[in-house]
């Protein structure tokens, strides 16, 4: 009886240290985007070079209030996927180009798959796939009241889908202030009280081939 407490006591503890020295395993999505420095690059407010970040002299670009799509541009281009950017377009309304070409044959091409659940099918679905390790992108076009606005879903392992399903995924984007990790009722509230003006306008791509 000794002998046999002994053994689960040696199993049990064999057990735990393996839990404990096993390394947690993250996308190669999320390991690119822990890369990326919102806290002092595409800064609201300043010119910035859309692919790296950097700020420019003033007025060397028409955009100076944030810039969501260069984010996303420089991100397309760190893994290896294209998407409408600078000096190809004008950093002015780029966000609607990006989700327009998103949602062209063009994009289909490339792998871009728009999901086209409904609220909060959509949500849910978009949170899954991108932890699962695929490249998912949020946007919306612009319209009277406001800006166009983009961002990348962000895999997020311990996320509460109950909340998701609420609140929508969790979004990473360049905005005003920069953000590493918001839901979407947050960060695409864009400056309205409510966010019931964006709800079913806001559209939901991935990327069929995972980032290796």
């Amino acid at each position: 009886m000794f002998k046999k407490t002994i053994y689960f006591i040696i199993l049990f503890l064999i057990i735990m240290l393996s839990i404990m020295v096993t390394p947690v395993k993250i996308t190669k999505m999320e390991k690119v985007l822990l890369e990326f420095n919102l806290d002092d690059k595409w800064s609201s407010g300043y010119n910035v070079n859309c692919l790296t970040g950097e700020g420019k002299h003033d007025k060397s670009t028409k955009v100076k209030t944030s810039h969501c799509s260069c984010f996303i541009s420089s991100l397309c281009k760190r893994l290896g996927y294209y998407i409408p950017s600078t000096p190809e377009y004008s950093q002015f309304h780029l966000a609607d180009k990006q989700v327009e070409w998103l949602s062209s044959n063009e994009g289909l091409k490339e792998g871009w798959i728009n999901i086209d659940n409904t609220i909060p099918e959509n949500y849910l679905e978009s949170q899954k796939l991108a932890n699962k390790g695929y490249f998912v992108i949020a946007g919306v076009k612009h319209d009277d009241n406001i800006n166009g606005h983009i961002g990348v879903v962000r895999p997020f392992s311990n996320v509460n889908y109950n909340v998701v399903l609420k609140r929508g995924p969790i979004i990473m984007a360049s905005s005003v202030p920069n953000t590493y990790a918001s839901y979407l009722d947050d960060e695409f509230r864009l400056n309205e009280k409510l966010f019931e003006h964006l709800k079913g306008r806001i559209q939901f791509f991935y990327n069929k081939n995972i980032p290796k």
